[in-house]
């Protein structure tokens, strides 16, 4: 069976995100070093040390180029990355959106950036969105059929990516 287009664009960016994230985050080691105390602290008030946004950046680039790679070659290891990749990004979308429409302190810090509490609420919102849409796309017929995975536990990774999501958020 030919690869679905939708898998074939999916797979795409998901090796060039993936690849821009891992090539990113040593940039970020050095940005942090250099000067980047008021980010370093903004994290830190909220329970995120820069090691643990670049450990986040980095595991979550290694993912989307692993769950690309996969795609690519019409590997149901690479649909279970997949499908575990979106179910995660949806939890994690809807939690930032929700934390910077509802966290008073975050607003307060907020009110001297460079744009507004919405914008970042609106941008969660709408990456959540894409992820629930390009998961319904990967459990749709012609993608599960590609990828062999009709008799599987489809649901086990979307479940998976959505408990390591909240696990993520407990801490």
């Amino acid at each position: 069976m030919d690869r679905p287009l939708g898998v074939s664009i999916l797979s795409v960016l998901h090796i060039i995100g993936g690849a821009l994230a891992l090539l990113m985050t040593p940039l970020l080691v050095v940005g942090f070093m250099r000067g980047g105390d008021e980010a370093a602290q903004v994290f830190e008030r909220f329970g995120f040390t820069p090691a643990v946004i670049l450990v986040a950046i980095g595991l979550l680039g290694a993912l989307a180029l692993a769950s690309g790679v996969g795609m690519w070659m019409g590997r149901a290891w690479g649909w279970r990355l997949a499908t575990f990749y979106y179910a995660n990004r949806i939890v994690t979308n809807a939690a930032a959106a929700v934390t910077f429409a509802t966290n008073d302190e975050l607003q307060t810090l907020m009110a001297e950036a460079e744009r507004p509490v919405s914008y970042y609420v609106t941008k969660h919102a709408v990456r959540g969105a894409f992820s629930v849409w390009f998961l319904l796309y990967l459990l749709s017929g012609r993608p599960v059929r590609f990828f062999g995975v009709a008799g599987s536990r489809r649901w086990m990774a979307m479940t998976l990516g959505v408990v390591v999501g909240l696990v993520m958020l407990a801490f």
